[in-house]
């Protein structure tokens, strides 16, 4: 996020109101401030961050929510995202799941 102060953090399963839920990746800026597992890799600059997942199994799908922290009351901004992996023989997939246009 190129805004100071602003965090954006990504979640498993359904998003609670004022948080992320089951947090498997946070930064602020260019700075990652938390990673669950390397699994989770996010680049990011002036146009916004950007979220990988190195795709294990069908254990992966489910719902992933990103909500991006705006000071202020309910100035929170929230995406869902539910992610369906169908089996196949592959050994492991690198998945881009979201771009999120962060300039505010």
């Amino acid at each position: 996020v190129s805004q100071k102060g602003v965090e954006v953090c990504w979640g498993r399963g359904e998003p609670s109101l004022f948080t992320c839920h089951n947090t498997v990746i946070n930064g602020a800026g260019e700075q990652i401030t938390y990673r669950k597992s390397y699994r989770y890799e996010a680049t990011g600059g002036p146009m916004g961050m950007r979220v990988q997942e190195v795709i294990k199994g069908t254990g992966d799908s489910g719902f992933y929510h990103c909500r991006v922290q705006v000071p202020g009351l309910f100035n929170d901004q929230t995406s869902t995202v539910h992610l369906i992996i169908i089996n196949r023989t592959l050994t492991s997939l690198y998945l881009f799941v979201y771009l999120f246009d962060s300039r505010l």
